[in-house]
């Protein structure tokens, strides 16, 4: 125990000794060049504090007793992979889970790969995705889920789940398959319980059959030439949160690499935040209920697989003859339902609203039908009926939400919020706590729990809270609207939050 507490001292004088040490801003320019040429990775000045931390943590990673020479080894060309590796790991954002955006994902089950298994049936049967920044594996299993949810007979197809990351450590994880409880906030339990075992009471490991389906390679996407597995005639690449790391001539390569590596009438999707990178002629914008996405178009060609008839022509189902009852024209006006319930609510018509949901949830055959927007609506159905104040009815729809989606921490801030109203506040906290415990930095939840310990005069308790969520705000965009807020901005809450602290601090 005295060596364990020695060797533990001797790590946390380490760390503040390499922390506290400074590095040239010369030396800072000079790296984020290296960096940019080898790795596509953009760090300007105003990145530098985020820079200065992940070389530091590298140094220390690899034995290194400051960082300045670290940087040396690094721009003398004398380093190995192994450093150059390290320094990634440290730079690059692991922050992801499974579905990430629901959204896409039910327009990919309902539009994109319904046509595209229809017009390779009788012709192939092969589809080629590729994940191209695919972190510690959450997106590539999730599109491996949802192509052996809708492929009744998969064992005759021929798919190709291409994965691939710079980072090391990333992909490391992503083949292990194993994923704490913080990666399935928006699973539902009937998907977990079917891909997935729990070897204990922390993890979650992917199902063998399901991690056999993807490919992981680690690929650095500012390389000139791709492998021939990833550079030819894919169906959909998603690229989601990494152009936004490159620089504008960097992104540009590689969007034209990407687009090289498509199949003709294949997608590309990126996240929300990158579409307006994406101004290419050759790729066409096609927009859908809260998704944007891009398809490849030759000059002078129509594409075979584009979406818009997908609207006016009615499609028989592939598998109709089958006996399956899969009809891709009716499932895909399930999420079209949904929004108009979500446009209705956000209008104040709860009862439209209601009646819409309650047409989609009952309508539904089969859990698959509306397996990612099942939870949602049932949520929805809930703010429907707290905002009528039929509490009752509130409470039972989101505590459905969560049977559907128990690591959702929404669900249960919608919960404790309906408890409040019914004056049941130790259960109020107590779901608060929930949600908190599966996401720490769920802004509203400590704000809502600093205002509950503020009306039981709990000042200390509430304090807490209060200040955690202002720490919070505080590095968010002050004129962005807060998620789940019902529109108020960033810069609304950090004004009431500090009336409520009594702190006369500017904003």
């Amino acid at each position: 125990m005295i060596c364990t507490q020695k060797t533990d001292n001797n790590k946390i004088r380490g760390y503040a000794h390499m922390m506290s040490q400074e590095i040239p801003d010369y030396l800072l320019s000079q790296l984020s060049q290296f960096v940019s040429t080898q790795t596509g990775l953009f760090f300007p000045e105003k990145k530098w504090p985020e820079f200065k931390r992940a070389i530091k943590n590298s140094a220390l990673d690899l034995g290194f007793e400051d960082p300045i020479s670290y940087i040396h080894s690094l721009l003398s060309c004398s380093y190995t992979q192994k450093q150059l590796n390290i320094l990634i790991g440290h730079l690059t954002v692991g922050e992801t889970f499974f579905f990430r955006d629901k959204n896409l994902f039910q327009v990919l089950k309902d539009h994109i790969l319904p046509r595209l298994i229809r017009s390779r049936h009788e012709k192939g049967k092969n589809i080629s995705v590729w994940s191209a920044g695919c972190c510690t594996g959450e997106e590539p299993y999730s599109i491996a889920m949802l192509i052996d949810e809708i492929i009744p007979e998969i064992q005759d197809w021929k798919i190709s789940l291409a994965a691939s990351d710079i980072n090391e450590m990333f992909l490391q994880k992503a083949k292990n398959g194993l994923y704490s409880s913080w990666s399935f906030r928006n699973v539902p339990m009937s998907i977990i319980e079917k891909y997935f075992q729990k070897p204990d009471n922390n993890n979650f490991k992917i199902s063998d059959h399901l991690k056999k389906m993807v490919q992981f390679n680690q690929l650095n996407l500012v390389d000139k030439q791709y492998p021939l597995v990833l550079s030819n005639n894919q169906d959909i690449i998603f690229c989601c949160n990494v152009l936004m790391y490159f620089t504008p001539l960097m992104r540009t390569q590689v969007i034209q690499r990407l687009i090289n590596s498509l199949a003709e009438g294949g997608w590309l999707i990126v996240s929300p935040v990158e579409a307006a990178f994406v101004q290419e002629p050759d790729l066409k914008v096609v927009q859908f209920s809260g998704s944007i996405l891009f398809q490849k178009e030759l000059p002078g060609k129509e594409n075979p697989s584009t979406i818009p008839s997908f609207f006016s022509t009615p499609l028989t189902s592939v598998y109709a003859e089958k006996g399956t009852n899969r009809e891709p024209n009716s499932q895909s006006l399930k999420q079209d339902i949904y929004q108009e319930a979500l446009t209705l609510y956000k209008k104040g018509f709860y009862g439209e609203s209601i009646q819409k949901l309650s047409s989609l949830l009952s309508s539904s055959q089969n859990d698959n039908e509306i397996f990612l927007l099942k939870a949602e609506a049932m949520a929805l159905l809930g703010k429907n009926f707290a905002n009528l104040g039929k509490l009752d009815e509130a409470r039972k729809w989101s505590e459905q939400a969560i049977y559907n989606e128990k690591l959702n921490p929404a669900y249960y801030y919608l919960l404790a919020n309906i408890c409040q109203e019914q004056g049941h506040i130790r259960e109020s906290i107590k779901f608060h706590k929930q949600s908190l415990y599966l996401d720490p930095e769920f802004v509203l939840a400590h704000f809502a729990l600093g205002n509950l310990f503020m009306q039981e005069d709990r000042r200390r308790e509430s304090k807490k809270y209060l200040h955690n969520a202002l720490s919070l705000l505080t590095s968010i965009n002050p004129k962005d609207v807060l998620p789940y807020s019902d529109g108020v901005t960033v810069e609304g809450f950090i004004k009431i939050i500090k009336l409520m602290i009594n702190e006369d601090w500017d904003v």
